[in-house]
């Protein structure tokens, strides 16, 4: 089922392939270009790489430190500026739907000071103690995440206050997923875990591993497909769909909203409104039906929509069942079941793009499946799959 459903897909992005460029007039899609520069020397510098986090878009500068980058579609972004020598940089920026966007860096020179190290048999032991921690908190505990190295590293260091854990990293980490095919260099920004909760936030950056041969190209493919259906990117990709349906095909009331034919219910997802209610000393949990246009609107840019809602929002994904290591993450016996997930806004409201992409990553808590996924299971932005494909997939086939 999974191999036609693969076949369907690679059908679907030939057909579009084909249609876009059979096409004289073209819509203007936007480019990122700049200069970079040594910011004493002013001189350009070549080989320098310049990325869109997150995605596989990016490429070098030249000779004479310029750089275009193309490929993009409108929303949110954070370029990532690195080479060796020099300090990264990084900057957010917001693309609208057509036109060219310059962004000229001077970088600063990094100096490194190697201060002399006396490391005993018991800071090795506690390092690596601390390094597994690390391992299992930011790349996970999935079945991805079992073909997941980190390649160097010996470039985090370790610090501990109050039964806290921090975590450093000199340089970015090289982390290669051989279950999905990435080479991930990953650019720490802060890792903070206190048992059992754990906090981080960095910039990943992507690049696709070369296959040896095409059966592990297929491998690769049906489980990039598995492990992007029913994510939190893809549930909120297709909320932004949904949002663009209900505004063409209004439910009647919300208690309707189940029997439509929408996007989320079309692609497998069930949603539902939790409910927290406190009466006295007792805390009441239900769960309600709820209406896209509930939850989500219109923002500033017409790529922009805003998400809110009070409490939780549930979500299940009903084409798949749980990975089958989730249940030791849980604590739970018994079968995989469907996954499901709670959302919790810090904070009234959030943007993201029609992508589903959004930049304060904080602002978003997870619980249950998706706070089960980890980096291993993280996809590049720019990875998509096509409506037809997300309409028929079903993994428990």
């Amino acid at each position: 089922m999974i191999r036609k459903i693969l076949f369907l897909f690679k059908i679907s992005l030939a057909f579009n392939f084909l249609f876009a460029f059979g096409l004289k007039a073209q819509p203007v899609t936007p480019v990122i270009s700049g200069v970079i520069k040594d910011a004493i020397a002013l001189k350009p510098i070549p080989d320098v790489n310049v990325y869109i986090a997150g995605s596989t878009l990016g490429c070098s500068t030249d000779k004479k430190g310029y750089y275009e980058i193309k490929q993009l579609s409108a929303g949110n972004y954070r370029l990532v500026v690195s080479c060796i020598g020099y300090k990264t940089l990084t900057k957010k920026i917001t693309i609208a739907e057509g036109g060219n966007y310059r962004y000229s860096f001077a970088l600063e020179q990094k100096v490194y000071r190697l201060p002399t190290v006396i490391v005993s048999q018991a800071d090795a032991e506690l390092w690596k103690k601390r390094l597994n921690i690390f391992k299992r908190e930011l790349i996970g505990t999935s079945s991805n995440a079992d073909s997941c190295t980190i390649e160097n590293p010996t470039t985090l260091s370790f610090d501990e206050n109050n039964d806290t854990l921090f975590a450093y990293a000199a340089q970015p980490l090289i982390i290669k997923n051989k279950s999905l095919g990435y080479e991930i260099k990953y650019f720490l920004e802060s890792f903070k875990y206190f048992e059992p909760s754990v906090k981080y936030s960095g910039l990943p950056v992507f690049k696709e591993l070369k296959p040896r041969n095409s059966n592990q190209k297929n491998i690769w493919q049906e489980r990039r497909l598995e492990t992007y259906c029913g994510s939190l990117r893809h549930f909120l990709t297709t909320a932004v769909k949904d949002f663009k349906f209900i505004l063409t095909n209004p439910p009647a009331d919300s208690s309707e909203f189940d029997t439509l034919n929408s996007p989320l219910k079309r692609e497998g997802f069930k949603v539902r409104h939790r409910v927290i209610q406190k009466i006295g000393q007792r805390i009441w949990k239900y769960d309600v039906p709820i209406n896209t246009l509930e939850y989500i609107y219109n923002g500033d840019v017409n790529y922009e929509k805003i998400i809110s809602f009070n409490d939780f929002l549930k979500v299940t994904y009903i084409r798949k069942l749980e990975d089958k290591h989730y249940a030791e993450f849980v604590g739970k016996f018994g079968s995989p079941e469907n996954p499901t997930s709670l959302i919790l806004l810090h904070g009234s409201k959030i943007s993201i793009d029609n992508q589903g992409r959004f930049f304060d990553k904080f602002r978003i808590e997870t619980f249950g499946y998706w706070a089960f996924e980890r980096l291993a299971d993280t996809l590049p932005s720019d990875y998509s799959v096509p409506d037809s494909v997300l309409e028929n997939v079903n993994f428990n086939k």
